[in-house]
């Protein structure tokens, strides 16, 4: 990913591309063949949120109303992805607040569709985590040289817990290198005894320390 990305929101809501703009309309991004003076936000990877105006460089745009978009321009043509990168070597510095409620609505988006639900943070955090077991959910750790891996699995029926939680980790977090929702895990994990009282200990086969992403080098 580029060291800087160009966001629109609802109040930062124009970029120069060109002899054009593209323009956030409600939630849609739409490009128009006029030129404007622009409003939106630069993530600087690695160092903070700020807002500009004027001609931007790039072709891809981040749209952070609603779930977090990438918008990639080609040729008057508009391609839309998945934006939860945006939050990639993510500093909570400057207008940062500005797309905390993007990466809030992802969360809530996934929570409402998966069963098994899983998340993976490495970030710096203003509190250190803890590992956490019990209520259809764990949460593991592990501390590295300067930050921490955190893994976030609910079972099924605890959507609601881990969206919490998630949502938990970003406001303790300082510096977010990579954060994915979703993730496969090695084996099926069973958490449904964590629900009920049970004899034996639930079955965990996980090794958080040896899972690893390939935008992640921060061990």
């Amino acid at each position: 990913m580029a060291s800087v990305v160009y966001v629109l929101t609802k109040s930062y809501n124009s970029l120069p591309l060109g002899d054009g703009c593209l323009r956030l309309v409600g939630d849609i991004p739409l490009l128009v063949g006029e030129r404007c003076r622009g409003r939106y936000l630069v993530v600087e990877k690695g160092r903070g949120v700020r807002a500009a105006t004027g001609q931007a460089a790039g072709s891809v745009v981040y749209v952070a109303s609603g779930p977090p978009r990438k918008v990639v321009v080609g040729e008057g043509v508009l391609r839309i992805e998945d934006g939860l990168d945006l939050f990639d070597d993510f500093v909570k510095k400057g207008l940062w607040r500005e797309l905390e409620s993007a990466f809030f609505a992802a969360v809530a988006r996934y929570a409402s569709r998966c069963i098994y639900c899983t998340a993976l943070a490495e970030a710096t955090f203003l509190t250190p985590p803890h590992p956490r077991r019990g209520s259809g959910m764990f949460v593991e750790v592990v501390r590295q040289a300067k930050t921490y891996r955190v893994l976030v699995v609910s079972a099924p029926g605890h959507s609601d817990v881990f969206k919490r939680e998630v949502e938990r980790l970003f406001h303790l977090s300082a510096h977010i290198y990579a954060i994915r929702l979703g993730i496969p895990l090695d084996a099926p994990l069973d958490l449904y005894a964590q629900s009920r009282p049970v004899a034996a200990k639930p079955a965990h086969v996980v090794k958080l320390a040896e899972t690893k992403l390939a935008v992640w080098g921060h061990a």
